[in-house]
């Protein structure tokens, strides 16, 4: 007695509903749309250094407690769409997407992660 069936006994697998590949494909658009969240955030912290009188070689972080909450808002618009692209990707995984939502969760989770860390590491300690 075979421990496995065998291949020929295997029902095939249901193909994921269209919905899945549409949440794959916007989890991939968000890469592009790090672009555009990057120029905001670039805006967004040169009003926010501006208000606070940091000069334009500092850092937020040196304006005390309103330049950490000015740099927590200019990293949220900066990083917002490869958050986006994790929860769709995860979205995507739970229904059914497979293989085709772990790249784009791995590739925006990572960018996600390197951002975040190189982010807040230069806003602690340069």
């Amino acid at each position: 007695m075979a421990l496995y069936p065998s291949p020929d006994r295997v029902a095939p697998r249901a193909p994921p509903p269209p919905a899945v590949h549409r949440l794959v494909r916007w989890s991939w658009a968000m890469l592009p749309l790090l672009l555009v969240s990057f120029v905001l955030a670039y805006g967004a912290g040169a009003l926010f250094m501006h208000a606070l009188d940091v000069p334009e070689t500092g850092l937020l972080s040196t304006a005390g407690v309103a330049g950490w909450l000015a740099a927590l808002v200019v990293v949220a618009v900066g990083v917002a769409p490869l958050m986006a692209g994790v929860l769709l990707a995860r979205r995507a995984l739970r229904l059914g997407a497979g293989r085709a939502a772990l790249v784009p969760l791995f590739v925006n989770g990572l960018l996600l992660a390197w951002l975040l860390l190189s982010t807040f590491l230069q806003l602690a300690f340069a």
